[in-house]
């Protein structure tokens, strides 16, 4: 491997790699904020939607076991 001797280019490599580092580092960061932003603002909704399903579910069940038509669907406009 060739050595980098003149300043220039030296200069040049030292540039890349400190804009590199900062690429690096923001992106870093981007992923924390989006990242942690999902974890707090989807996944209560993600459980909330499955405890919805589930309990729709249970209801379901339990009106098969007693012989009675399934509650009606409520509407969502």
């Amino acid at each position: 491997m060739k050595r980098l001797n003149s300043p220039c280019a030296q200069q040049t490599a030292s540039n890349a790699a400190n804009s590199t580092k900062k690429l690096l580092k923001s992106t870093g960061k981007a992923a924390w904020i989006v990242g942690t932003t999902l974890l707090v603002l989807a996944l209560p909704l993600i459980i909330e939607l499955e405890r919805d399903a589930q309990l729709d579910a249970l209801e379901l069940q339990q009106a098969s076991l007693l012989g009675t038509p399934p509650p009606a669907a409520p509407n969502s406009y």
